[in-house]
C-alpha cells in the first residue's frame, strides 16, 4: 500500500515536471506557436512608420487628371482608349484607389477585347481577392492575346498563381522563364528560389542561389538593391546590415519607402519558410504598412497575412502602431 502511494506521487511529480518543460520549450520557440497575438515581434530597430512623400502623392493625382482629361477627347480611337484606361488604372493602382482602377481595367476590355494587358492585371486582381478560378481564366485570355512578343510577366504572374494553390511543378517552370528572360535580375531570381525550394527542396533553392552570387559578384549587379536578399538568404549579411543601408537613404521618401516595402516582405519570407510564423506575420504587416501599393510585395504580403490569419483563425486585427507601443 504505502510503495503504491510513493509510486503515485513520483508519476505525479513527473507529470509537473514535464509539463513545466513543455511549456517553457513552446515559450521559447521550440514548438510552433499557436498564435499571432501579441506584442510586434520584429526587433524594435527595424520598425519604421514612413510616409508617402506628398509631392509624390500630388504629383500621381495631376497625372491621372491629364490621363482622364485625354481620355475624354473624341479624336482617339477605342483601341487608343483602352490604353489610356489601363495607364488610368496603374495611376490609380499606385494611389491605391484598388476598386477604381479594376473598373477602368475592366472598361479597358470593353473598348477593346483583344487588349491582353487589362486581363494580365485583372488576373493578378482576381487572385488577391481569393478568386482562383476567375484569376486563371484571365491570366489565361491574356496569353492567348499576346501573341506578338511574350509579356515575361504573364510568367510571373501564373507562376504565382500555381505556388499558391500547390501547383509546383508549373510554378517552377513558369517562374524559371520569368527568371530566364532577365537572368541578372535578383528579384527574378528571388521568386524563382522560392519556387525552386517547393518544388526540388532548400539544397536545390540553396545551390541556385550560391551559382548566381559567384556569376553576379563584382559586377553592376551588386548595386542592385535586390541583391542584399540574395546575400541575406546565403548568411554573407545581417538583416541589421539591409535596415543600416536602408537607414541611408531615408532623406529621399520615395526610395525609403521602397526599399522598407521590400525588405519586410523578403525578411518576412525567408522567416515563414522557417516556420517563424509569427514573425513572418509581423514582418508581412509592416510591409502592408509601407502602402506601396503598386509594389507585388505590397500585395503578396497581404495574401500572406490572410493565409497566416486563416491558419490561426485570427479574426480581429489591431493597428500596426497599436502593437509597437
Amino acid at each position: 500500500m504505502e510503495s503504491r502511494f510513493i509510486l503515485e506521487k513520483i508519476l505525479i511529480l513527473l507529470f509537473l515536471f514535464f509539463s513545466a518543460v513543455l511549456s517553457g520549450c513552446t515559450g521559447s520557440g521550440f514548438f510552433s506557436q499557436k498564435s499571432l497575438d501579441g506584442p510586434l515581434s520584429v526587433p524594435s530597430e527595424y520598425v519604421f512608420f514612413p510616409k508617402t512623400s506628398k509631392q509624390t502623392h500630388f504629383k500621381k493625382q495631376e497625372n491621372l487628371a491629364n490621363v482622364l482629361a485625354e481620355f475624354s477627347s473624341k479624336k482617339h480611337s477605342n483601341k487608343e482608349k483602352a490604353e489610356l484606361l489601363l495607364l488610368s488604372g496603374t495611376i490609380c493602382d499606385e494611389l491605391g484607389l484598388e476598386s477604381l482602377a479594376k473598373a477602368m481595367y475592366m472598361d479597358a476590355i470593353t473598348y477593346n477585347p483583344t487588349y491582353y494587358a487589362p486581363y494580365e492585371v485583372l488576373g493578378a486582381y482576381f487572385f488577391r481577392e481569393g478568386k482562383i478560378g476567375d484569376a486563371v481564366e484571365a491570366l489565361s485570355s491574356a496569353e492567348c492575346l499576346n501573341t506578338e512578343e511574350k509579356d515575361p510577366y504573364l510568367y510571373l504572374h501564373n507562376g504565382i498563381v500555381m505556388a499558391y494553390t500547390g501547383h509546383t511543378k508549373f510554378a517552377y517552370e513558369d517562374l524559371q522563364k520569368f527568371y530566364a528572360d532577365d537572368d541578372k535580375d535578383p528579384y527574378r531570381l528571388l521568386f524563382y528560389y522560392f519556387a525552386t525550394w517547393n518544388y526540388l527542396g532548400e539544397e536545390k533553392a540553396h545551390n541556385l542561389l550560391l551559382d548566381y552570387y559567384k556569376k553576379v559578384i563584382h559586377t553592376e549587379v551588386e548595386k542592385n538593391f535586390g541583391f542584399n536578399f540574395v546575400k541575406l538568404y546565403l548568411g554573407e549579411i545581417s538583416e541589421g546590415k539591409i535596415f543600416s543601408d536602408i537607414l541611408k537613404v531615408r532623406n529621399n521618401d520615395d526610395l525609403f519607402l521602397e526599399h522598407l516595402c521590400e525588405a519586410y516582405y523578403y525578411i518576412g519570407k525567408i522567416k515563414l519558410i522557417k516556420e517563424q510564423d509569427k514573425l513572418a506575420y509581423d514582418y508581412f504587416r509592416l510591409c502592408e504598412n509601407t502602402h506601396k501599393y503598386n509594389f507585388i510585395e505590397y500585395s503578396l504580403s497581404k495574401y500572406e497575412m490572410a493565409r497566416l490569419e486563416k491558419k490561426y483563425s485570427k479574426k480581429h486585427r489591431v493597428s500596426i502602431e497599436e502593437l509597437s507601443n
